[in-house]
Parts: C-alpha cells; sequence; structure tokens
C-alpha cells in the first residue's frame, strides 16, 4: 500500500489477496460515522472520496463562515461574488450581516421568501470561495 493520507476517520489496513479493510470512526459534518468496509483499495478510495464530496456538500452556512474567518458585523454584500439576488431575501428578512446569517441553519434559511436552493447554494460557493482564498 502507497503511503498515502487518510482522514482522521478513516484507517484503512492492507489484509491481504489484494483486499483492503476501511473502518470508519468520526463525525462529518455533525453525524457519526462509524463502521468498516472491506475491498480494494481503489474502492476504499472512493468511498472515503465520497464521504468528503457529501461532506463538503451538506456543510452549513453558519460553519462556513466560521472557518472564512470573516468578521460577524460585516454587511452580507462584503463577501465576493454574492449578488443581490442572494442578499435580498436576506435582508428583507431582517439578516443584513454575516453574524445574523450565521444565527440561522439551513433549514431556516430556505424557509425565508425568496431564499430557494440556488441562493443557498451560491451563498455556500461565494463562502467555500473565500474559505479558499485565505
Amino acid at each position: 500500500m502507497s503511503d498515502e493520507t487518510w482522514p482522521e476517520w478513516a484507517t484503512v489496513t492492507d489484509i491481504g489477496g489484494g483486499r483492503f479493510r476501511l473502518d470508519l470512526d468520526g463525525t462529518l459534518n455533525g453525524t457519526v460515522v462509524k463502521g468498516h468496509a472491506v475491498g480494494s483499495l481503489e474502492g476504499m478510495r472512493k468511498l472515503i472520496a465520497t464521504l468528503i464530496e457529501f461532506e463538503a456538500a451538506h456543510e452549513s452556512v453558519a460553519a462556513l463562515l466560521a472557518r472564512a474567518g470573516l468578521p460577524g458585523d460585516a454587511p452580507i454584500s462584503s463577501v465576493p461574488r454574492v449578488t443581490w439576488h442572494t442578499t435580498k431575501p436576506l435582508e428583507r428578512a431582517g439578516l443584513r450581516t454575516l453574524g445574523a446569517v450565521a444565527s440561522f441553519t439551513d433549514e431556516q434559511l430556505l424557509a425565508l421568501h425568496g431564499f430557494g436552493e440556488r441562493r443557498l447554494a451560491a451563498l455556500k460557493d461565494a463562502l467555500r470561495e473565500v474559505r479558499s482564498a485565505a
């Protein structure tokens, strides 16, 4: 097996015969993940990649804001690539700062009039870009 680095919640062990055991024990985006799988090394890589993609896709706005390191009193419009299409429904609901947005769950944001899945996804994408640029 190559000297690969696995996530802290995953342990991959060579059990011989081209088979590997993947043990999962940790938390992904607030969800406890425990269990194991046996298969090829490529299969273990694919499973781990899928779990990482799942975690990224389900990361909350609050978690993304925390990782971006933006001040809570900054206006929502200060996030690069966030358009008025996204800010308008939030502002109508009284959410004008990043801290106010962070106090809402994704489900609560989606319940706001005019703020649907596409606007939530756009906000999350913009926050991921801020985080990756830092």
